[in-house]
């Protein structure tokens, strides 16, 4: 049972870091755009198997990264 408010952000926090380190540790890529089709994240996995750095694709549109994907329509 929760006894504070600390509890409650203690949890929530361990839940985003356990996700994070799962998201992390897949060895498919993952990549994460905003609604304006813009980079927000990749895994190593994605950099391991494109051949890019993040340098190379967070903040960019991905409409520049991946020319022939249809995600950026999707997300309009």
């Amino acid at each position: 049972m929760l006894q504070t408010s600390t509890d409650l952000v203690g949890i929530v926090l361990d839940e985003r870091q356990w996700t994070n380190n799962l998201i992390e540790a897949i060895y498919d890529g993952v990549l994460i755009a905003d609604r304006n089709a813009i980079v927000c994240y990749v895994n190593p996995g994605y950099l391991k198997i494109t051949g890019l750095t993040e340098n190379d694709i967070i903040g960019r549109s991905l409409a520049d990264v991946r020319p022939n994907s249809v995600l950026p329509l999707v997300i309009k």
